[in-house]
């Protein structure tokens, strides 16, 4: 006779006696190996010029996303910088974006930027932006795909690539004016 044990997510595990007595040890799978997203830092904040979190990018995982809900004091862009030991790295950054506010569709570039950007908000009503941020704890060149998006409603896509090959540990996101309030979620995508 087995015992099955059920998995808090999904799926489960039975456990069978052998049919020969011996020193066998069990290792139960963990969630870890599971596909899917982790949470490794979150941050609620209010009325703040920026929001720094260190030490969220790890070897464990290879992406990122990052996620931000709230509301600002001004129609802002969001931006990002990515920062190793606490401090930010102001080189490096490219961007192109997609903008599209009713019927009228803009694109344009910063191929010397000092900052990297996610995306758009407007003043005083409920925003969300994300970014999945690729390969960020790797001495390689790392990429964020950004987003933003309103009420109006308005798209606002950016693509960041940031060439400095070194190994990043958070990142500094912060509004381009005013202030903003509400939280950020970074998750981890687990590999495979």
């Amino acid at each position: 006779m087995g015992i099955r044990l059920n998995g808090a997510t999904s799926g489960y595990v039975e456990l069978v006696a052998p049919a020969v007595a011996g020193t066998t040890q069990l290792v139960l799978p963990t969630d870890s190996i599971q596909p899917g997203m982790v949470l490794v830092a979150k941050a609620d904040f209010s009325t703040v010029s920026g929001i720094q979190i260190n030490n969220c990018f790890t070897s464990l995982y290879d992406q990122y996303l990052l996620t931000f809900s709230g509301t600002a004091t001004n129609d802002i862009s969001f931006q990002i910088r990515l920062r190793a030991g606490g401090v930010d790295s102001t080189t490096g950054y490219k961007w192109q974006r997609l903008f599209a506010n009713n019927t009228t569709v803009t694109a344009s570039q910063d191929l010397a930027a000092t900052v990297g950007n996610i995306g758009g908000a407007i003043s005083g009503a409920n925003t969300a932006c994300s970014a999945r941020i690729c390969d960020p704890a790797r001495a390689v060149a790392t990429t964020i795909i950004g987003d933003g998006a309103d009420f109006r409603p308005r798209l606002d896509w950016y693509l960041t690539s940031h060439t400095v090959a070194t190994a990043y540990d958070g990142f500094n996101l912060y509004p381009n004016a005013g202030t903003i309030s509400g939280s950020v979620y970074v998750y981890g995508y687990r590999k495979a």
